[in-house]
């Protein structure tokens, strides 16, 4: 579980110029444990529940998991997802998989066929366009945006991803790997880091990685507050 650094500006101006951390300061991110007070439960019309508590969001949908949404110091919005222990050796799968503690069939189609070796390309544009949910299957509640349809304003077929993680410059890249280490990260969290940053050209991004961390160490009685500062 991790918190930011004591002085984030500080910090980015440390990383821009990279020297090494300030004398007695811990250039990873410590644990932090909070007691907050229990949030207000809110439940929507399909069955799931809500609970706000603060900037973390807990979305918890019956018998099938939870989804956690939380900001980064950057205001940008993470999101972490746990599938319940009873949905593992089920038929149930999607984006995230089959549950099944087995990587060969990870990204198995609606019609049961299994892309073996897809590409970065395939994956959206075979395995993520398969699983595109029409809006009778979507537990969302597109209403709540307030427009008559929401989940056409949502729903954008023309979005085209970045598929792999190209620096714009030699120091864009010695920024984010020195971000991205000195935020205590690694493995794949370590790599959607320095994607964030290349993509968005914004060292401010690599935090957004270290919230994931927090969000996907967290139980089901999730009581970590993570990167809590956005506007």
């Amino acid at each position: 579980r991790y918190v930011a650094p004591g002085d984030l500006t500080a910090f980015y101006v440390e990383v821009a110029g990279h020297d090494p951390a300030p004398e007695g300061e811990d250039p990873t991110l410590p644990q932090l444990l909070t007691a907050p007070e229990p949030p207000a439960e809110a439940v929507l019309p399909s069955g799931m529940s809500l609970d706000v508590d603060g900037r973390l969001h807990t979305l918890r949908v019956p018998g099938y998991g939870v989804v956690r949404l939380q900001c980064d110091v950057g205001g940008y919005l993470v999101v972490a997802v746990a599938a319940a222990e009873g949905v593992r050796a089920t038929p149930h799968g999607g984006l995230y998989g089959t549950f099944s503690n087995a990587t060969h069939d990870d990204f198995t189609l609606p019609d049961g066929a299994v892309l073996a070796a897809p590409t970065p390309a395939d994956v959206h544009a075979v395995f993520g366009e398969a699983w595109r949910l029409p809006s009778a299957d979507s537990y969302f509640e597109y209403g709540l945006l307030g427009v008559a349809d929401g989940y056409s304003a949502l729903n954008d077929l023309s979005f085209r991803p970045q598929l792999a993680t190209n620096f714009t410059s030699q120091a864009l890249e010695v920024v984010a790997v020195t971000a991205c280490l000195r935020l205590g990260l690694a493995g794949p969290l370590y790599a959607a880091c320095l994607f964030d940053v290349a993509t968005t050209g914004d060292v401010r991004f690599a935090t957004a990685a270290a919230t994931a961390a927090v969000l996907v160490a967290c139980a089901d009685a999730c009581n970590t507050t993570a990167l809590d500062a956005c506007p």
